[in-house]
């Protein structure tokens, strides 16, 4: 998703009550158009963000930049191929990237150092 504008259009639908959940929550609905706008998709949504706090653009904005960063994130997690930890706290996951990384910076010194005196750097050590 975008930023609301030319292809996209958000409105604010205001608190509805959803199925098995005993509060109302506030929905914004999201309607996104292709170029040619022949094509319309709808997305929706539900936060308890009050409309005092922030308009339903504000919202829609500020989920496409968590959905922004959320896929950078799960990006940068393939390239030590690190795409199944049991974790999501911040702590872990930086401490298993440090140990990646060492580990990456030693299997590359072995590489230059002392296979490429035997002409085995191609061995397939990536």
């Amino acid at each position: 998703m975008a930023a609301p504008g030319l292809f996209t259009r958000v409105c604010e639908l205001g608190p509805q009550r959803i199925s098995h959940c005993c509060h109302p929550v506030r929905v914004i609905l999201a309607e996104l158009m292709t170029r040619r706008q022949d094509r319309r998709s709808y997305s929706h949504l539900y936060t308890n963000v009050l409309p005092s706090q922030a308009d339903a653009e504000e919202i829609f904005t500020r989920y496409n930049h968590r959905q922004f960063i959320e896929a950078l994130i799960k990006t940068a997690k393939h390239g030590p191929q690190i795409t199944h930890l049991r974790t999501s706290c911040y702590e872990p996951i930086q401490n298993f990237l440090q140990v990646a990384a060492i580990t990456f910076n030693l299997l590359s010194w072995f590489r230059h150092y002392l296979l490429a005196q035997v002409q085995l750097q191609d061995l397939g050590l990536s």
